[in-house]
Order: structure tokens, then sequence, then C-alpha cells
């Protein structure tokens, strides 16, 4: 006779602890908007937990670049425009501010594939060129610039009757340290490219300071080959009259 207001009592619990219980992501929204969440707000991811992610990942990322980012700019001899544009953008990143996101988007990363032999990452050349930021007054303050970059690791002499395509076995388990011993010699033809975005502040010469001032610890030499910014087409009309005398007689 005990079971059944047993099995009665359990049920309740249940029925009381599913209706009772509050959806945090209901919740959140509720605190954030001021009103009861439609069905299609719980359904779509809350993209605010992603914000919130991805500022705390900025921050942390930026914290930690900021001091060596310091002690380059320090050691060079850039243009005031340039340097202005860079912090700009370093606080704008940690803001994660729609603009600077995407220039830092525009800009290539390590390929995949690098151990296969793949050496070059252009970046997103459209992307950057499109970008344009003001300043307070609504102004131009600089756009994105697109730079074409070349890197090579500083070689010795090339060894007489080397190889390429001859490969020592590296076991699964040695050092990546040894792989990179074991394909570096392919540098002596090849070279890595890529393409950064940057302020159109800096000229190809701040870059040229600045890069070779981050591949300094890797004994690597780096050219900044170009840098392009798009601008808009002025079409100037010219108003030709031509006069004709034509004499009678």
């Amino acid at each position: 006779m005990w079971k059944r207001p047993l099995i009665f009592a359990v049920l309740i619990f249940v029925f009381i602890c599913t209706h009772c219980h509050v959806d945090p992501k209901k919740q959140n929204i509720e605190a954030r908007t001021g009103r009861t969440p439609t069905d299609h707000d719980l359904a779509r991811p809350d993209l605010h937990l992603y914000e919130s992610f991805l500022k705390n990942f900025t921050n942390q990322a930026v914290k930690r670049t900021l001091p060596t980012l310091y002690r380059m700019i320090e050691s060079i001899n850039i243009s005031a425009d340039c340097l202005s544009s860079l912090f700009k953008y370093v606080v704008s990143l940690k803001e994660i501010k729609v603009w600077a996101m995407k220039m830092f988007d525009a800009t290539a990363k390590i390929p995949s594939g690098i151990f296969s032999g793949t050496v070059t990452e252009v970046g997103a050349f459209d992307q950057c060129l499109a970008i344009m930021v003001k300043n307070k007054k609504g102004l131009e303050d600089f756009r994105g610039q697109y730079c074409s970059v070349e890197a090579i690791p500083t070689l010795g002499p090339r060894p007489k009757n080397l190889s390429l395509a001859k490969r020592t076995h590296i076991s699964f388990n040695e050092s990546i340290i040894k792989e990179i011993q074991n394909t570096i010699f392919a540098f002596y033809q090849l070279t890595h490219r890529f393409g950064i975005c940057v302020p159109s502040t800096c000229s190809a010469n701040d870059m040229q300071m600045l890069g070779a001032q981050v591949v300094k610890p890797l004994n690597y030499g780096i050219r900044v080959s170009r840098c392009l910014v798009s601008e808009e087409i002025r079409v100037e009309y010219l108003k030709i009259s031509n006069t004709i005398s034509t004499g009678l007689g």
C-alpha cells in the first residue's frame, strides 16, 4: 500500500521541478530586452555569449602583445600617423569593433599544409580595400591597405649537390625542429608570400621596418614589395569649344 503514495509523491515532485525550472537563456533575454522572449529568440543562438567570449579572448591577446608591440615601436622610426593608426587598430581590436575585426580577418594567417610545401597565403584583398575608418566627426581617418610581403629564413651558402627531392626519414616521435631542419633547404628556391591588411596611413617603408622587428627573433629576412589602397576615381569633364571660322568669298 505504501508504494502508491510514494509513486504519486515522486510524480508530483517531477512535475513541480519541470515547470519551475527557469531557462538561463530565457532569463538572459528577459533581463536584456525587458520582454518575454519569443520562440524565435529561444531558437537562435545566444550571440551575446559569443560576444562576451570574443571580448575576453581579444582582451587577453591584446594585453599579452601590447608590451612587445611597445618595445618594437620604440626601436624603429615609423611615422606619427602610422603609429597613431596602429594604436587605434589595437584598441579597436580589444573592443571588437567591426572594422578592426575585418582588418584582422583580411590579414593572412599561417597557411594550412605548410609542412607539405604551402608557403603562400594571400589574405582577403577585396575585404581589406573595402574598409574605411572614420573619426568622431564622421570624416575619413584612414582606409584598409593591402600589402604584399615576402619572407625567407636566413640561410648560409647553398650546399653543393643539394637535392630537394631527397628527404631523410623522420620518425613520427621526433621533434618538429628536426622536420624543419629537413625541409628548410627548400627556401633556396621558395619564398613565404602573404598579404597583410593595415591602415593606409602606414607607408610600405613603415611596414618594412615594423615587419623586420617582428621576424627578427626568427632570423628571417622580410620585404614589403607593394601596398595598395582603394581610391575613388574622379572623372573631370573637359569642355572643349571648337570655333570654326568660315571665310566666304
